[in-house]
């Protein structure tokens, strides 16, 4: 079970707060996947503006991540996506502990995303150390 607390939301501040942090840390993710295509060589149309969608579909078909390795990620960009196009849909948003745990819940997954991608990364350019993350064996 997830317990991570990055969030303490007791007002619409906090809350406001907690999403910023989280679309923050989501386009930093964003912005190494393309480091990462740019590194390996992969051509993508339009790369500034590929969806993390995209990066991740080509990746796999071109064999640069595994399928365990896409699943993790698709589901990251799953919260990614619900947070850029469904969390404000459900207006008012309540501040409870389901919507403060949702909101850490996210924010850790992103911080995990990230750590694969330094890993691809870091794989890559030869450095032998690797982040552990919540999707290793």
């Amino acid at each position: 079970m997830f317990s991570e607390k990055y969030f303490n939301i007791k007002s619409y501040n906090d809350f406001y707060m907690a999403v910023g942090k989280i679309v923050e840390a989501v386009q930093q993710w964003e912005r190494r996947y393309k480091q990462f295509v740019q590194l390996i060589g992969i051509e993508i149309e339009c790369l500034g503006t590929a969806t993390l969608g995209k990066i991740n579909n080509k990746l796999l078909k071109e064999n640069k991540i595994d399928q365990r390795t896409y699943n993790n990620l698709n589901k990251v960009i799953e919260m990614r996506n619900y947070i850029y196009h469904d969390f404000f849909l459900d207006k008012p948003v309540p501040l409870n502990d389901s919507v403060e745990n949702k909101l850490n819940e996210i924010y850790f997954y992103i911080f995990e995303a990230t750590d694969v991608v330094e890993n691809l990364i870091d794989q890559l350019t030869g450095c032998n150390c690797k982040r552990p993350t919540i999707f290793d064996n």
